[in-house]
């Protein structure tokens, strides 16, 4: 640490940027407004909410809170101001959240095998449901997972066959609107009791679509949210709105891959820096490499609009984004723990588990 006296240490300052001022000018008159403008949209405003935009006022500001940071080597000290760690709200926050995420799930979950990205996603006109009652979120998980789970059993005709599966929900599109879909980080095949790996042979998507279609209708039916005569109706159309999208691959040794994607899992939802904020016309641009709508690639908004749009986006205290299913689960982690554990011999130190037991035996799939 010798050297650090040679660096600069440069605090970010959050209340330079034009989100921050977007907030501080406009959150109390949208607190006002919010029931009769936007509740019946959006839903009530949620407690979350008023909790999350001011811990964000207050993230980073040294009169919140500071530490002193000091090397015992050559005496260099500066101040680092507390942040507010929040989740999908606070973009610097949830930036860091998301690398030390990635870590995690690369050193502790995710094996060195070959993985996939599979995004599925589901029509416009369920997604209101989603946005009134998050805990379907939960379920669309489910649904997920279980689809993946047994279109790959099939699929190597493996009946007990288990993939890792990491399963994140996004509830936002490209241009910060609400948008419910599911990642998942999948293993490239699924592993057999016995611990062999059985790789996915070339497949189509159509049967795992239409079953995952049959999933979600079946859910949204059981809660009485779609009628059989809706669903029947929607099953006539020529292009439903489902749609699985798998092409993403990443090889067994590319760990710099997974971790990527890792990331991308529970990127935040928006960046400060794609924001524009004109307080003289009270206008926000929102900006994006991808066309979409009219405008082409940029989204204008009311900065009250702008501001539900990404408040809607905020979880609730304790919801649960992220879930590891089959293979991955900690029940079936926490077997194979105790299976390595009885393993060793008598007398002897009890190891972590680095790698479980079926990462270096592959088998093709059938």
């Amino acid at each position: 640490m010798a050297e650090c006296a040679k660096g600069v240490y440069r605090p970010r300052c959050p209340r330079e940027t034009p989100f921050y001022r977007l907030v501080e000018e406009h959150y109390e008159r949208f607190e006002q407004i919010y029931p009769e403008r936007y509740e019946d949209k959006y839903g009530y405003l949620r407690p979350v909410i008023r909790e999350a935009v001011y811990k964000y006022l207050n993230c980073g500001d040294l009169k919140q809170g500071f530490a002193r940071v000091r090397c015992p080597d050559c005496g260099h000290e500066y101040l680092l101001a507390v942040t507010c760690k929040g989740r999908y709200f606070c973009t610097s926050c949830h930036t860091k959240r998301a690398v030390a995420f990635a870590e995690w799930l690369h050193t502790t979950i995710s094996l060195p095998v070959p993985h996939r990205q599979i995004v599925l996603t589901i029509p416009k006109m369920l997604r209101i449901y989603f946005r009134y009652d998050r805990r379907l979120l939960g379920d669309l998980c489910r649904a997920a997972a279980g689809v993946i789970v047994e279109s790959f059993r099939v699929l190597l005709a493996v009946p007990l066959a288990q993939p890792g599966l990491v399963v994140c929900v996004h509830t936002y599109g490209n241009v910060v609107n609400f948008h419910p879909y599911i990642h998942v980080m999948a293993t490239d095949g699924a592993f057999s009791p016995e611990g062999v790996l059985h790789v996915l042979p070339t497949m189509s998507l159509a049967t795992m679509e239409a079953f995952f279609r049959h999933r979600v209708f079946k859910m949204l039916m059981k809660k009485d949210l779609l009628s059989a005569e809706r669903v029947k109706l929607m099953e006539s159309w020529e292009h439903l709105g489902f749609n699985i999208e798998a092409s993403v691959r990443i090889g067994a040794e590319d760990t710099m891959g997974r971790e990527n994607l890792a990331r991308y899992l529970i990127r935040a939802p928006f960046s400060v820096e794609k924001i524009i904020y004109n307080a003289a016309e009270s206008t926000v641009i929102y900006k994006t490499k991808r066309a979409t709508g009219a405008n082409g690639n940029y989204a204008s908004f009311d900065p009250l609009d702008f501001l539900t749009a990404v408040t809607s986006l905020i979880p609730n205290r304790s919801e649960h984004l992220v879930r590891y299913y089959s293979y991955y689960s900690s029940v079936q982690r926490s077997r194979r723990r105790h299976q390595e554990m009885e393993n060793q011999p008598l007398g002897s130190t009890p190891i972590a588990l680095s790698a479980d037991i079926g990462a270096a035996k592959t088998a093709r799939g059938n």
